[in-house]
């Protein structure tokens, strides 16, 4: 089954019920359905035009959600691979991350002037036509979408998918979550986050409703949830916590559904006093690994380093080192560039298994500290700390130290005045961990720098300890 396929089936057997909800309009299924043939149409007649065979890659330069949508749809239901762009992003951005992906053209509403050495195929020159054609449509094992990873710690890579590695997911991740189609569901983040697009498609296979908004501003987001009586919400714990500080009306959320970032205890019980109604989940996976498995923390209080029990279909093997090697028909395809990447992957995390084979995540080798012949996982660090009911966020990184050969610097995001904020600090560290794994500078801040998807840039924190 090829990604968007039951869109063509809801459009027969629900053609009034709204769809798509999107800056005040309301899109139902069988108008949907009839953008995404035109689109389609305009794609497929370029193609035959340039002379270009199938399968190929598309860069989708639209800012417009909705557009953006529309589409990948259409480009996925082709049998071709869509890479959605950042609607932030420059033209020169554009060109370089399309060269990434390795796209063959750039489909775009925006370039008016810039020229590029990847074709561009602009919007508005695509001819108004009612020419009825036979257009083949996607097998659904082809690739569909190449994405990028979130850069937090280094460059973002782009990586590929093809249609079963989501469609296989489907019915496991509705079970899971118990959505239905009756769900209205709110998107709050950017399509161009792999996170946001899954749940979009997700939605809209379900034969539910979907609120894209254009970005995430708190107050907005709120509004649309009020407006539209939305009852379920997917999100990043920064976003929720951000909404849940706006005074929003939450009586109709019934599921919060959070991932991108390791979802701290102060800042969940938060969202838990307004989102009082909801069940509250929380699933481990990556870019690359799709889900791999899920907590509900309506089930009591969870261990720190808790990352649930696992997906079905899903298996992961714990190796000497402590790597986890997931197994599952959730993969992606591979990294561009790179060879296929069979049939288990490591994204490098370190975890181990309870004894109620409950998944844990200690850390990721990427991040791991090696300090005086020590092997330091920051990540243990910052959840000592982030237990502290004043701490928003807390990030430790290394840097270059002549002696240990590392040293880790700490920052805590909180609005509590930093002398106070330090002592506590120290005393919880001192009485939770060892010398070796407690930094030897702590920066009181009142922010910390983001990337576009909500999670912490690592990377530029790095740089203020230069």
């Amino acid at each position: 089954m090829y990604i968007g396929k039951q869109i063509h089936h809801h459009a027969l057997a629900i053609p009034d019920k709204i769809a798509v909800i999107y800056n005040k309009k309301q899109i139902p299924y069988c108008v949907l359905q009839e953008k995404v043939e035109q689109y389609r149409g305009h794609l497929y007649r370029e193609a035959q035009k340039d002379q270009r065979r199938d399968p190929f890659t598309v860069a989708i330069d639209v800012a417009q959600q909705d557009e953006q949508l529309y589409w990948f749809l259409a480009v996925a239901s082709l049998g071709w691979n869509g890479v959605p762009c950042h609607p932030h992003w420059s033209e020169w951005n554009v060109i370089k991350m399309a060269k990434n992906a390795t796209a063959d053209v750039i489909l775009s509403n925006r370039f008016q002037t810039v020229e590029a050495d990847i074709p561009i195929w602009r919007m508005s020159s695509f001819p108004t036509s009612d020419e009825k054609q036979a257009i083949p449509y996607a097998k659904g094992t082809e690739p569909f979408y190449t994405g990028f990873t979130s850069g937090s710690t280094g460059e973002p890579k782009a990586f590929v998918r093809n249609h079963l590695s989501w469609s296989r997911s489907f019915d496991d991740v509705q079970q899971v979550f118990a959505l239905s189609q009756s769900d209205r569901v709110c998107i709050p983040g950017l399509l161009f986050h792999s996170l946001f697009l899954f749940a979009t498609i997700h939605t809209l296979h379900m034969g539910a409703t979907v609120c894209l908004e254009q970005e995430f501003q708190v107050k907005q987001t709120k509004n649309t949830i009020e407006a539209y009586k939305v009852n379920v919400i997917y999100g990043v714990p920064t976003m929720l916590y951000a909404l849940s500080l706006e005074g929003i009306d939450a009586q109709l959320v019934e599921k919060v559904i959070v991932s991108g970032a390791e979802w701290h205890e102060t800042n969940r019980a938060q969202v838990k006093a307004i989102f009082n109604q909801a069940t509250l989940y929380e699933f481990y996976g990556a870019s690359e690994l799709s889900f791999v498995s899920y907590l509900n923390h309506s089930n009591g209080k969870q261990l720190n380093s808790a990352v649930g029990e696992l997906f079905p279909s899903v298996e992961v093997e714990v190796k000497r080192d402590g790597q986890l090697v997931v197994r599952s028909p959730y993969l992606f395809t591979g990294y561009v560039g790179q060879a296929p990447i069979g049939e288990s992957f490591s994204v490098g995390d370190i975890g181990y298994f309870d004894e109620h084979h409950i998944l844990h995540v200690k850390g990721r080798i990427g991040n791991m500290l090696t300090i005086g012949g020590h092997n330091v996982y920051p990540e243990e660090t910052e959840r000592v700390v982030k237990a502290l009911p004043f701490v928003e966020e807390a990030v430790a990184v290394g840097t270059y130290h002549r002696y240990w050969g590392n040293q880790m610097v700490l920052f805590v995001q909180t609005a509590q005045a930093q002398e106070f904020a330090l002592v506590q600090i120290k005393a919880r560290l001192k009485e939770c961990l060892p010398t070796i794994k407690r930094p030897r500078r702590i920066y009181v801040v009142e922010a910390l720098p983001l990337l576009a998807n909500g999670k912490v840039d690592r990377q530029a924190l790095v740089g203020e300890t230069r």
